[in-house]
């Protein structure tokens, strides 16, 4: 006869289960902007294409995009936008997509 905890067990696992796979994106993507905006690379997620503007980039990681701008020029040629901006792609929206964007001199 099986134990009777082994069932608990069991639904305990997948529970944690379920709030990790829930929870990392949103931890990793956070962490990953975090260290976009002290200057840094991000390590949670790969580079898929970079422009040629002075070091723009854009991430791909687990369940987020995130576009670090730098010296990438809008219409005014004096003025660039520079930041991170980190979008999610999940089912849901624990965290909304957000930016820490700002102009500066080019």
């Amino acid at each position: 006869m099986k134990p009777a905890s082994t069932g608990k067990a069991l639904l305990a696992g997948l529970i944690a289960g379920l709030l990790l796979a829930v929870l990392l994106p949103y931890a990793l993507g956070e962490g990953d902007f975090w260290l976009a905006k002290q200057g840094k690379k991000p390590v949670f997620s790969v580079l898929r294409a970079a422009a040629t503007d002075g070091g723009s980039g854009f991430y791909k990681g687990l369940g987020y995009t995130l576009t670090l701008y730098h010296a990438f020029t809008d219409s005014d040629v004096r003025q660039c936008t520079v930041g991170p901006e980190i979008s999610y792609a999940m089912p849901f929206q624990l965290i909304d997509d957000h930016s820490s964007l700002s102009t500066a001199p080019c």
